[in-house]
């Protein structure tokens, strides 16, 4: 089974109700979940005032997540803004329920947007790891970042930077290399290039949705190169299937 990206992952990547927080893994000991612990955004904390408007509210937010698992228990700081809210009037109080409406800017220690397996080599989880850091902030700069950890997963199946006229090989020329050696992953990650460039030369705000759209793409490819290795328990199921019993 390929590791496929965490939906909870991308509800960060719109725009949601305080309150409605996703459901995250903690990114220190990877086994906690990550709790709400305090949450302050501006206008709840008075420094700013609500003007004419009770519900057009814009400003800064900060929240502390902090991980269920006792013997961790590493907090984790989550910074963004708000510039919409939604609200509800209760005519039987005539009080006004409002909440802000929150986009993610900065996660700190970075929550791994991929996910990859035990096998994927350190060179490319290392940079998988540093672009997990700037997909909120700035989206085209985790693009940028991802495709150097495809540039890495070239340098580990041998591809060559240089052409033998010593001209340094394009990702694209490298990519052309490695397809036919790996037809499916090369498939995702050509198409993974593709976004990418467009993004990256159209007058176009590539959103932090988009970008997780090119990171399961090379999150797949990853998944596809290096598999779980399911032959010990296929070997047990064997010998189950032999036995017509539970054995070791």
């Amino acid at each position: 089974m390929l590791c496929t990206m965490q939906n909870n992952i991308r509800k960060l990547a719109n725009p949601f109700r305080e309150g409605d927080w996703p459901h995250l893994g903690c990114p220190v000991c990877g086994e906690g979940g990550l709790a709400v612990d305090q949450f302050d955004w501006e206008h709840q904390t008075g420094q700013k005032d609500h003007d004419d408007n009770p519900v057009d509210l814009a400003g800064s937010f900060v929240l502390r997540l902090v991980c269920g698992r006792a013997l961790c228990a590493s907090w984790v700081l989550l910074t963004g803004k708000y510039d919409d809210t939604e609200y509800w009037h209760d005519d039987s109080t005539n009080f006004l329920h409002v909440w802000p409406v929150l986009k993610v800017r900065t996660i700190f220690p970075p929550i791994p947007v991929l996910e990859l397996t035990e096998d994927v080599p350190e060179s490319v989880r290392v940079a998988v790891d540093r672009a997990s850091a700037l997909v909120w902030l700035d989206p085209l700069a985790f693009v940028a970042a991802l495709r150097s950890a495809v540039e890495r997963l070239m340098d580990e199946h041998g591809i060559p930077t240089h052409s033998s006229d010593g001209n340094r090989n394009s990702l694209h020329k490298r990519l052309l290399a490695f397809t036919p050696l790996h037809p499916e992953a090369g498939t995702l990650l050509l198409a993974a290039k593709w976004v990418g460039n467009t993004s990256a030369h159209e007058n176009t705000e590539l959103t932090a949705a988009a970008a997780l759209d090119i990171a399961e793409m090379v999150e797949v490819a990853l998944g596809v190169l290096y598999a779980k290795d399911n032959s010990a328990l296929l070997a047990r199921a064997n010998r189950i299937n032999t036995a017509k019993e539970l054995v070791p």
